[in-house]
């Protein structure tokens, strides 16, 4: 319809005003605005040319399919959104952060608004003391029986989920006052969470029921390492030192053999950060049970040199430090590698036979690793029942050689 055609029929609708010439005030089919992003109601309401909503890019007649979202604006028709506060959620997914998983009220300051899961998982408090973690994939009930109720238990993984995949393992654990911890690889997952906001992804996590999240794993420089100043690097250590309470101090890292190496050069502001705000620094140390290796050569030679030089980084460091050694008896994918314990006629010993015995002899005996905060295991998720000695079993050997903390 033209704008002098317009102005005739509204001068004999109404004793009127001044016409104006603005084409997006046009009347549409049967609602009160027109057919333009600016108009105030569409073909059959109050959104504009599409199916429904009252939001949009500029106004309340944008140019979103259906719902609410959209930044608010100027535009004098419809209502602006409210802040994700306002609408009393607690999750922003924003910048492909997925913490809503795309549903949600949109906001004006998310792209999604929602709350956490409501399936009833309290946060714990962050823990203290001395504390044990083991790499588990989907825990067995006899190895949570087992590991049970010594200092703080840590169960590592990302093979169960609260209200979700093995959701009745991890209630299991929980109510054995043991604890979970997401394990966040750099290999995959870390890059999106990076690229998104990562102080949201983290506390989103807490949220849902996870007590702790864990770095897995920092490497070496030439491996992809997020050193302390790559960029990766300075993004984790200022999503550490971003964290509010409650969800500070709920992180951890593990540290591979080649970021041991260059812990002092490479690493040294992200042992800080997480000496001083976070839960552990966990030196990965896998040695062969057939290497035969005695306990002097394994304090003297693989475990307190790495203690020490860790433990000079900043006072206190040692109080969060644990050795993570290697429990694999074999390996699910068919091809040898990562066989840790492949003695298994004598890897459970109580006595220098043992190779699990060497190695907490030589932990307990070290200047420097008689103090460290706990001790770790990877991975219960590639052990499997021997002959000589079943899951159970070892998860029982483990527990009593954890005693020897206090």
């Amino acid at each position: 319809m033209g704008p002098l055609l317009f102005c005739v029929m509204s001068a004999m609708a109404v004793i009127a005003s001044a016409c104006s010439s603005n084409e997006s005030s046009n009347v549409g089919a049967m609602g009160v605005g027109g057919d333009t992003s600016m108009g105030g109601g569409g073909v059959n309401g109050v959104g504009g040319e599409f199916s429904s909503g009252v939001g949009g890019a500029n106004g309340a007649g944008g140019d979103t399919p259906s719902g609410s979202g959209g930044a608010p604006s100027s535009g004098s028709a419809g209502p602006s959104l409210l802040t994700c506060g306002e609408l009393g959620g607690s999750l922003c997914e924003a910048s492909g952060n997925g913490v809503c998983g795309g549903v949600g009220q949109p906001s004006s300051d998310c792209d999604h608004c929602c709350s956490p899961p409501t399936c009833g998982y309290a946060m714990n408090p962050p823990g203290t003391g001395s504390y044990f973690t083991h790499y588990v994939g989907v825990p067995k009930a006899a190895v949570m029986d087992n590991l049970a109720g010594k200092g703080e238990t840590i169960f590592v993984t990302r093979s169960v989920a609260p209200c979700g995949v093995e959701d009745a393992t991890f209630k299991a654990w929980r109510e054995k006052g043991g604890r979970w911890a997401y394990k966040l690889a750099l290999v995959d997952e870390a890059p999106v969470v990076l690229a998104g906001d990562p102080v949201a992804w983290f506390k989103a996590k807490i949220d849902a029921g996870w007590d702790y999240v864990v770095i897995d794993e920092l490497r070496s420089k030439n491996d992809g390492g997020y050193t302390d100043s790559s960029t990766e690097g300075k993004q984790l250590i200022a999503m550490m030192n971003a964290l509010p309470p409650p969800y500070a101090g709920r992180f951890m890292a593990y540290f591979s053999s080649g970021a041991i190496s260059e812990i002092t050069s490479n690493y040294p502001a992200m042992v800080k950060t997480i000496a001083s705000k976070g839960r552990a620094v966990m030196l990965e140390r896998y040695l062969y049970s057939s290497s035969n290796h005695s306990t002097a050569t394994i304090r003297d030679t693989f475990f307190n040199p790495q203690c020490k030089k860790t433990a000079d980084l900043a006072p206190g460091v040692v109080g969060k430090l644990s050795i993570v050694i290697g429990i694999d008896n074999y390996d699910p994918n068919g091809k040898g590698n990562y066989i840790f314990l492949d003695k298994p006629a004598t890897d459970l010993a109580s006595d220098a036979t043992g190779m699990l015995y060497r190695e907490f002899s030589a932990m307990h005996q070290g200047s420097c690793t008689k103090s460290l905060g706990g001790v770790g295991t990877y991975s219960f998720g590639r052990v499997k029942d021997l002959p000589q000695y079943s899951t159970a079993d070892l998860s029982k050997r483990l527990r009593v050689l954890e005693d020897w903390w206090p």
